[in-house]
C-alpha cells in the first residue's frame, strides 16, 4: 500500500483509539482473524479480554501491526534495492529515510504510528 494510505489508516485507528480504548481487543481479535483467515466470522479466536488464551498468543494483535508498519516504513529504502555487483553498492528506487521531498509521507506515517503507540501506552 502507499504510504498516504497507510498513513490515512493509521490516523483513524489513532482516533478510535482516542475515542474508546475499550475498542483496542476488538482490534486484536479482528487482527489475529485476518492473521488466522478466517475472515470476519467469530471462530474459535478469542474476544482479547482477560481471560481469553488466544489473546496475544501468536503476537497477532494491533500493537504488532503498528511495529511492523514502523519498521516497514523506516526500512524502506531497503525495499526494492538491487545489488548491481559493479562495486558492492546497491541502488535504491527509493530515497534513504527520510526523504527529502515534500510528498514523501514516510516521516508523517512514523509519527502518527508512535501516536498510536503512546495513546496505548505500547
Amino acid at each position: 500500500l502507499p504510504p498516504s494510505l497507510v498513513l490515512s489508516l493509521v490516523r483513524h485507528v489513532h482516533s478510535l483509539v482516542a475515542c474508546d480504548s475499550s475498542i483496542v481487543p476488538q482490534m486484536d481479535a479482528a487482527i489475529r482473524r485476518i492473521a488466522a483467515g478466517t475472515g470476519t466470522g467469530t471462530s474459535s479466536v478469542g474476544d482479547g479480554t482477560e481471560g481469553d488464551s488466544t489473546s496475544n498468543s501468536r503476537g497477532n494483535n494491533l500493537v504488532s501491526v503498528l511495529a511492523a508498519i514502523l519498521s516497514s516504513t523506516i526500512d524502506k529504502s531497503d525495499v526494492g534495492n538491487e545489488h548491481d555487483g559493479s562495486d558492492g553498492q546497491h541502488s535504491s528506487s527509493l530515497p534513504p529515510f527520510p526523504g527529502t521531498q515534500a510528498s514523501d509521507r514516510r516521516p508523517d506515517l512514523v509519527t502518527e504510528v508512535l501516536r498510536v503507540m503512546f495513546a496505548l501506552r505500547a
